[in-house]
């Protein structure tokens, strides 16, 4: 059944003229109601297509409470509190934020197949493919500006969606790396680390089309 309706998207893709198709959500803008519905269904059709993204980044249990979340801060603010209010609009911004991890994903997983991607999200037509794109050059740290901070400089990538900046508190040991922050800017300040200890730090560009790889390993102690 799953091979029928692989190959019934394909021939949908190849109907409509779709080369190197790029994937998108078509999330910006939605009503924070109508986004929590999108990212469910999507988050089904993942599970649903598991033969094709047998490792989604970030996970299906990590994607699922990011719009759990959400979805609670949206029904708390209903009573009008601000506060509450401000949460909700971070928990959003944090929703898409994953959202556009997955999209590079998909991308990078189908390698612009249409019909495998169709399977769990929508194809943005005449665009052309901006390809995987190098980890930024001429990385500087420095101490922040308080105790326990890093600061973060890179270069630019032109064309790329967000950087992916990680963290690991043990260089040396690649099983610790963890995700610290994506982001669209060229300065990155790293917050909530040990005073004086040394921390590695990585970054990658994120275009549409995926992932390209991780810079080298720069080592700096926090303030």
């Amino acid at each position: 059944m799953f091979n029928y309706a692989l190959k019934l998207l394909r021939w949908l893709a190849q109907k409509i003229k779709l080369k190197m198709a790029t994937t998108t959500f078509k999330l910006f803008g939605l009503p924070v109601d109508r986004l929590i519905t999108r990212v469910r269904e999507i988050i089904g059709k993942m599970t649903d297509a598991v033969a094709v993204y047998v490792t989604p980044d970030p996970t299906v249990v990590v994607m699922t409470a990011a719009v759990d979340k959400l979805d609670a801060s949206n029904q708390a603010s209903q009573n009008g509190d601000r506060l509450i209010k401000k949460q909700r609009n971070i928990d959003r911004k944090v929703m898409l934020q994953k959202m556009s991890m997955w999209q590079a994903y998909i991308q990078s997983t189908s390698g612009g197949d249409a019909a495998k991607i169709l399977l769990v999200a929508d194809v943005k037509k005449g665009r052309s493919p901006v390809g995987i794109k190098p980890a930024p050059g001429k990385i500087r740290l420095y101490f922040g500006y308080d105790a326990g901070e890093i600061r973060l400089v890179h270069g630019g990538v032109k064309g790329r969606t967000f950087y992916r900046v990680q963290i690991n508190a043990a260089p040396l040991n690649p099983a610790t790396w963890a995700d610290y922050a994506q982001t669209t800017k060229v300065q990155t300040l790293i917050k909530g680390l040990v005073s004086g200890a040394e921390y590695g730090i990585r970054i990658a560009t994120v275009t549409v089309d995926g992932q390209g790889d991780w810079s080298d390993t720069v080592l700096q102690k926090a303030l």
